[in-house]
């Protein structure tokens, strides 16, 4: 079977220090993955991106267009710019990529 690659933007972001948050302040921290499916997934959406995957706090986005994944990263720094303790670190890649169950492969 052929492996259908297609060039897409990649987008990780994760909540920066979210370990030590969850050690520190359990119900908090939790408080913050709540706030991450208010604020973050409409966002993803406006911008035509699709979550691949969750992994905790982090999220791996998919978008068809890299000036998309760049300005919904842009966005949601600027919409989480006053919560307490809601700091992201975001990584965008521009490449060919190969996605598949749920997982994104490639450079």
């Amino acid at each position: 079977m052929p492996i259908e690659r297609k060039l897409a933007a990649i987008v990780f972001i994760d909540i920066v220090d979210y370990s030590t948050l969850m050690h520190e302040n359990e119900e908090q921290a939790f408080h913050l993955l709540s706030l991450q499916k208010d604020v973050v997934y409409p966002i993803i959406t406006k911008y035509n991106g699709s979550i691949i995957k969750e992994m905790g706090d982090g999220l791996l986005l998919s978008f068809n267009s890299a000036i998309e994944a760049v300005q919904c990263s842009l966005q949601i720094q600027a919409k989480i710019e006053f919560i307490e303790n809601l700091n992201y670190r975001v990584g965008i890649h521009l490449g060919d990529v190969i996605i598949e169950k749920n997982d994104a492969f490639g450079d």
